[in-house]
């Protein structure tokens, strides 16, 4: 994954072990968009699957905003999951940076 310039000057201004940690522990902990899809198919899940808990009751209380919402995140999952590993990316490289 490409990361935004911010983290990626971060990331150089790590040690090469570091930099694979960070990037060894995103890979582990990234979302993957064909995943998302899966949760999404699966009575939508797929805020519960980004971690999102607050959003899923929503979702599910709303019906998923009368089957608008569920409709409407079809075309949102990938910007979703696009944030949801820009902002792991931002949070792994606030815990590296602060090792240095």
């Amino acid at each position: 994954m490409r990361f935004s310039l911010a983290i990626e000057e971060k990331l150089r201004t790590l040690s090469k072990a570091q930099q694979q940690s960070f990037r060894k522990d995103f890979r582990g902990r990234k979302k993957s968009v064909a995943w998302a899809y899966i949760a999404w198919l699966l009575i939508g899940l797929h805020y519960l699957y980004l971690g999102e808990i607050p959003m899923q009751l929503l979702f599910y209380i709303t019906s998923g905003g009368l089957l608008a919402w569920y409709i409407i995140d079809f075309f949102r999952i990938p910007g979703m999951v696009r944030k949801h590993n820009e902002d792991l990316a931002r949070e792994l490289m606030v815990d590296y940076a602060a090792m240095v």
